[in-house]
């Protein structure tokens, strides 16, 4: 995977527990919905690269410590700020798991308490990013427009998928009886 350079020249460190927590995530999704919903989560998260590219393409400087308090000034050493990579990747994986959660046929306290709690990181973390001075506003509108688009892409995905290789799974089960009461 390409990724911007850091202050020094080196690439930029993704932390584990990312992983760790898109794994577990994978996995969640591949016990409790589908193996379906688990590989549409997998292509959520290829918003990553996406913003990635278009970060290097558009390669706007991050604002200043000169201008505005600045949380970390050197992150991706000042550079990469268009789009804002934590809103769009919010708006794309959290997003997707509410949606799961919305069409969800379960009407639990657990359901309610997902799309609350996703509903309220997708809208508070482009405030946060302003806040902490990592980003101007167009870069988190721009992180939000981008992180829309491919939501609404993972999730055609998903619906296309859904209809091919869920149906397939359900008629199965019924031949061979599994899945009914027992």
């Amino acid at each position: 995977m390409v990724r911007p350079p850091d202050e020094r020249g080196r690439l930029a460190r993704i932390p584990p527990q990312l992983y760790v927590g898109l794994a577990l995530i994978f996995l969640a999704l591949s016990f409790y919905v589908s193996r379906w919903a688990a590989m549409a989560h997998v292509f959520a998260v290829g918003i990553g690269v996406v913003g990635l590219v278009v970060k290097i393409l558009v390669d706007r400087p991050r604002p200043s410590a000169a201008l505005i308090q600045v949380a970390n000034p050197n992150l991706d050493g000042g550079k990469y700020s268009f789009p804002a990579g934590h809103v769009e990747s919010y708006v794309a994986i959290l997003g997707f798991l509410w949606f799961l959660a919305c069409i969800s046929p379960s009407r639990s306290l657990w359901r309610a308490l997902t799309l609350i709690v996703f509903g309220l990181m997708i809208a508070l973390i482009g405030l946060a990013r302003i806040y902490s001075g990592e980003h101007w506003f167009s870069d988190v509108a721009g992180g939000y427009l981008l992180g829309s688009i491919w939501l609404v892409l993972t999730i055609r995905f998903y619906d296309w998928g859904k209809s091919r290789f869920l149906r397939k799974d359900s008629s199965e089960k019924r031949e061979t009886g599994e899945g009914q009461g027992r």
